[in-house]
């Protein structure tokens, strides 16, 4: 492409997705096809393309933008986590687990691709790799609920009750001060903000979590009281 050609591509695609954001998703859908048509190498086309395709439910088309993208630029933690996504939904779990391992290790601090990554070790049914995913992400960030939760889940497929239930009580001490911040500090948009990015809105989404926990690891009368709150 000459340059020209180069800046219609890239301002046909931007209109394209405009256009899908405003739902007009057949016309937006073929300018950015025909973009990608134009600059076939542009990983950031396929990558924004493939994200459309997932949200439409063609997993398929999208893992073929993906995997072109993640050859084209191999060190893009986001195209790697998104093909991750789509291989589980079409039932790839061991191809899930690939590129979910592979967006870990571009971004080892991040417990977003670490609690992606565990998941997919566990619909591969490989709970015992999945247990040191999960505690990676802890390690990173203590307080991410749904890593413990997940781990807490794992250690009793694998029959650890002990672990098991050291992490129940952690839990359920995370999910009570987080009930009593949001009891204390009322329902403002920042707090609101902190509880979405930790996987909580509301105290009866932590009742709900406390009580299938409580119940996880055999404390069936403790769980019953948390599910009575949730209801």
């Amino acid at each position: 492409l000459d340059p020209v050609k180069a800046r219609d591509a890239d301002g046909l695609h931007l209109l394209g997705l405009v256009k899908v954001k405003k739902g007009r998703m057949q016309e937006g859908m073929s300018m950015i096809d025909r973009s990608i048509l134009a600059a076939p190498d542009a990983a950031w086309m396929r990558i924004n393309r493939a994200a459309v395709l997932q949200g439409k439910g063609e997993h398929n088309r999208a893992i073929e933008d993906l995997e072109v993208a993640v050859g084209l630029t191999p060190n893009v933690s986001e195209a790697w986590s998104n093909l991750a996504a789509s291989h589980s939904i079409v039932g790839d779990y061991a191809g899930a687990a690939v590129a979910a391992e592979r967006a870990a290790q571009l971004a080892p601090k991040s417990p977003v691709a670490l609690v992606a990554y565990g998941n997919t070790l566990v619909r591969a049914e490989r709970f015992e790799a999945a247990a040191k995913v999960y505690r990676r992400a802890l390690a990173v960030a203590p307080d991410t609920l749904n890593a413990r939760v997940s781990l807490l889940q794992v250690l009793h497929k694998l029959g650890r009750a002990d672990e098991a239930r050291a992490e129940t009580e952690t839990i359920a001490a995370q999910l009570g001060a987080r009930v009593a911040d949001a009891e204390a500090e009322g329902p403002s948009d920042a707090h609101i903000e902190r509880a979405m990015a930790t996987g909580m809105t509301t105290a009866l989404t932590a009742d709900a979590v406390m009580a299938m926990a409580l119940e996880t690891v055999g404390l069936f009368d403790q769980a019953l009281v948390a599910a009575e709150r949730a209801c």
